[in-house]
């Protein structure tokens, strides 16, 4: 639902809102569902979330929906907050446990869906999916998208970039966008705790190209109902990385570069050289990777690999040359060896013979 659908909307259930968030404490169960219900019922044809050109606003809505990381997490290592940048960096394939808050305890009939947006107005309308090489370790027959605009990626998950460890994760597919998103349905909190987890992981890193390829994303949570309907929106920066800590440090400072206080630009710039050096991760912050958008983008991938390629030949050739430059050099040496052998022995000869 676009924005300006969803202000009429929330305009025209003002009254039933307001009744629902004051409702008294020992109100009954039904009554708070139905007002729920007669809340969230209008006639306005209703926009998916996965759409086209989702929205990556903020949005609480009637239940001021949040969402946020959970420090539970096994692992810190495995990811960090940035709460400079508003950014968490994560490793691929390890999971990140979100905390879901809500005003209530009225949770039957939703569920949260996670769908990862590229921030950029430039790659905004473009799906984020899988890089064919991590694709192709789920699906090596190329399965899952065989047809145009249907997906079969319910078994392999070939092309979700985010997935989840709850039981009952619902893996869905937007034909007229392509894009793909998960839906998990929302449980009562446990007992002590006012938040709900959920777990997700990627299966790519920000880097991969042919997938995300550097370009920034955001992963936008939105809580529906039944009818899809948006009842709130929370968004998050997410970058997929092998060093989330180097990362975000990187991040950090070239973001303070911009601040005229910060003169140390030039250590700064020893130090990461310092720390490319050191990091076996084939990640590079400085190399700019096309697009696959670009019309430059086949082009520029096999004129790389032609220059790789010619590089090695230039070596091999290199190589070659100063080993038959040896071998001429070592055959001289024993040619003027012999011939100044043999002038001694003529020498000898003669000097024989006159006497």
């Amino acid at each position: 639902m676009s924005r300006s659908n969803i202000e009429d909307a929330d305009f025209k259930k003002d009254d039933v809102n307001q009744a629902c968030n004051t409702s008294p404490g020992n109100q009954d169960d039904s009554r708070s569902n139905a007002l729920c219900d007669l809340s969230t019922s209008c006639g306005t044809k209703i926009q998916s979330s996965s759409g086209a050109l989702p929205c990556t606003l903020e949005y609480p809505g009637i239940y001021d929906f949040k969402v946020e990381l959970s420090e539970t997490s096994s692992s810190r290592r495995s990811w960090v907050y940035s709460s400079k940048l508003g950014k968490v960096f994560v490793d691929i394939n390890k999971i990140l446990l979100f905390q879901i808050k809500l005003n209530t305890n009225c949770i039957s009939n939703l569920r949260v869906r996670a769908l990862l947006v590229y921030t950029s107005p430039d790659h905004n309308h473009l799906p984020v999916n899988r890089c064919m090489l991590h694709a192709f370790e789920r699906d090596p027959n190329y399965l899952a998208h065989i047809q145009n605009n249907v997906c079969n990626c319910s078994i392999s998950l070939a092309g979700h970039v985010l997935t989840s460890n709850h039981s009952e994760a619902a893996y869905e597919y937007n034909a007229a966008s392509g894009r793909h998103s998960v839906s998990v349905p929302l449980e009562q909190p446990q007992v002590g705790s006012e938040s709900i987890l959920i777990g997700y992981q990627f299966g790519c890193k920000t880097s991969c190209e042919g997938g995300m390829s550097r370009r920034p994303v955001s992963l936008v949570f939105t809580l529906e109902n039944e009818q899809d309907e948006v009842l709130g929106r929370s968004v998050m920066l997410v970058k997929v990385c092998r060093c989330p800590k180097r990362d975000k440090d990187r991040e950090e400072s070239d973001n303070s570069s911009i601040n005229p206080e910060c003169n140390n630009d030039r250590l700064r710039g020893i130090k990461r050289k310092f720390e490319d050096s050191q990091d076996d991760d084939l990640e590079s912050e400085s190399f700019d990777s096309p697009t696959p958008d670009s019309p430059y983008y086949g082009f520029l991938s096999l004129f790389n690999k032609i220059e790789k390629m010619s590089e090695l030949m230039r070596q091999s050739v290199e190589t070659q040359k100063k080993q038959i430059e040896d071998a001429n050099r070592s055959t001289d040496e024993i040619m003027s060896a012999i011939e100044e052998l043999t002038c001694k022995i003529t020498d000898s000869s003669d000097q024989a013979t006159n006497e």
